[in-house]
């Protein structure tokens, strides 16, 4: 984890839970005093996930998303790396990953094609990107 308010966060919730504490945000935050718009954050994010009422498919959405990203990730580093081969056969090498990806993922849907997206674009349900990315750079 590279956020460093995300990680300092797990870490006191996990340093409660070895302590036998209950792991709550309640209980982090007498332990979080110096970052309280950090804990702040935690509690608008939390409650932001308990007003769901599907949590299961909201976190089986958002789970998709992220697995979708890295894949997209994946793909767009070989692809990268094939524009700088040189050896013939180090670039089927490449190719031959690349197509491996695409069969295991299946077709992109979430594209036309034409640039505009078709499907959904924000991690789940009921969230906008700009809101998940607040919720963790914020």
């Amino acid at each position: 984890m590279t956020h460093l308010g995300l990680r300092k966060l797990l870490e006191g919730l996990y340093a409660l839970h070895a302590n036998g504490e209950p792991a709550t945000l309640d209980r982090l935050r007498e332990e979080m005093q110096d970052n309280v718009p950090l804990v702040n954050k935690a509690f608008e994010l939390q409650d932001r996930g308990l007003a769901h009422g599907d949590r299961r498919a909201w976190l089986s959405a958002l789970l998709e998303h992220f697995r979708l990203k890295r894949e997209k990730a994946a793909a767009r580093e070989l692809k990268e790396r094939l524009g700088s081969v040189v050896d013939h056969a180090a670039a089927l090498e490449i190719l031959r990953q690349l197509q491996h990806r695409s069969t295991e993922s299946g077709p992109d849907t979430t594209s036309r094609g034409d640039g505009a997206a078709s499907g959904p674009t924000s991690p789940a349900p009921g969230v906008r990107s700009s809101e998940a990315r607040e919720g963790i750079n914020g």
